[in-house]
């Protein structure tokens, strides 16, 4: 395959199509509307047609938004393919602004490996691959001699050795962003990497384009960082001490048995032999440290039944097996039941105590422990 050739046709048909394109800009023409509610003209189409017909010859599939439709399961086993938008800026070209351009490129397995843009109004092209690299040029009529044409094309990117840049964004598909973005570029002041300096970034009140992009657009606002605002501070401050307070009063009133529960959930078996005044201290230690999780098992009913269970393997009074998958009575060894698969075994147990048979051995084994 002959990328020069190719080449040289893309541009050909960029110009061509360029051509056609200009010829619909100079008269009066009408607009319509595609699916997707974007403007469609007769220069989109004319255009379209133009390069389809120069790039027919060299046999290799044709895309474009403009064209027939074709189906993925068809495009997926392509190896080459033209990947074209006849009129890029079909908005622009309404508003009559020159803000368009004409875009070919030439895909290898999904990847761009060539590239033209042809700008009509200024007649300006714009071409690459990635063996020759990139150029831009004034031209506009057809070309025969890739050579020549880079002879008098300028390579890309250029440098300017210059201070100040012109940033380009659309001027009909702005967003709030990118309006924040731009004013923030305005004067001396740049945006640029954003520093918390020992977990802190204090925004002075005057930088109020820093201020809204932070606030109102930052994607990781709320993620990485959140915003300070000392009256919800204020309010998680009140729901916690007022959550520790509660959870103190409630310590305060539980009996030793449902505190003793409690308590085995954080310190697990060595809760049987620590005394009533350290399993105290603890409860209260705990509700003080951690009150809403404190709250959550004080309110638990399932806590006392499972701390029944917890006792009773822990006095061999039942048994559990190794695999944590199977209650049995530890003096017979007949089996309680079969724990749920990545269900939590002392979990397991208390719903089995709530059944009509559980209930029994519930109250047998409270005997036992008495």
């Amino acid at each position: 395959m002959n990328f020069n050739e190719l080449l040289i046709k893309a541009i050909n048909a960029s110009i061509k199509g360029g051509h056609a394109i200009m010829d619909v800009y100079a008269s009066d023409f009408a607009v319509e509307r595609k699916d997707d509610k974007s403007p469609l003209t007769l220069a989109d189409k004319n255009c379209n047609e133009v390069i389809e017909n120069h790039l027919l010859g060299t046999d290799i599939p044709f895309l474009s938004e403009e064209g027939a439709k074709i189906t993925y399961s068809e495009r997926k086993d392509w190896d080459y393919s033209w990947l074209v938008d006849p009129l890029d800026g079909t908005k622009e070209f309404v508003k009559k602004n020159g803000e368009f351009t004409v875009n070919i490129a030439l895909i290898h397995n999904g990847n761009p490996i060539m590239g033209v843009i042809y700008v009509p109004v200024k007649e300006e092209l714009y071409f690459a691959t990635e063996e020759i690299g990139s150029y831009k040029v004034r031209v506009n009529s057809v070309i025969k001699n890739l050579e020549t044409l880079i002879e008098l094309s300028n390579s890309l990117p250029i440098d300017y050795k210059r201070e100040n840049y012109v940033i380009v964004g659309s001027r009909s598909h702005m967003s709030a962003e990118t309006e924040v973005f731009l004013d923030e570029m305005k004067g001396p002041e740049r945006l640029s990497h954003i520093i918390f300096r020992d977990g802190r970034l204090f925004v002075p009140k005057e930088k109020t384009t820093l201020q809204k992009f932070l606030s109102n657009f930052h994607p990781d606002n709320g993620k990485r960082f959140i915003e300070y605002n000392p009256v919800q501070i204020a309010e998680n401050d009140i729901d916690y001490l007022e959550s520790e307070i509660e959870a103190l009063n409630a310590a305060q009133a539980i009996e030793i048995d449902h505190a003793e529960a409690i308590m085995r959930t954080e310190l697990g078996s060595k809760v049987s032999k620590m005394t009533s005044k350290e399993l105290k201290r603890d409860l209260l230690l705990f509700a003080r440290s951690n009150p809403k999780l404190f709250l959550e098992l004080a309110n638990d009913d399932n806590i006392n039944i499972r701390n029944i269970g917890i006792k009773a393997v822990e006095m061999k009074i039942i048994k559990l097996s190794n695999d944590q998958r199977t209650f049995t009575w530890g003096s017979t060894g007949r089996k309680l039941i079969t724990v749920p698969f990545d269900e939590n075994p002392y979990s397991a147990l208390a719903a089995y105590f709530k059944t009509d048979e559980g209930i029994e051995v519930y109250q047998t084994i409270e005997k036992k422990l008495k």
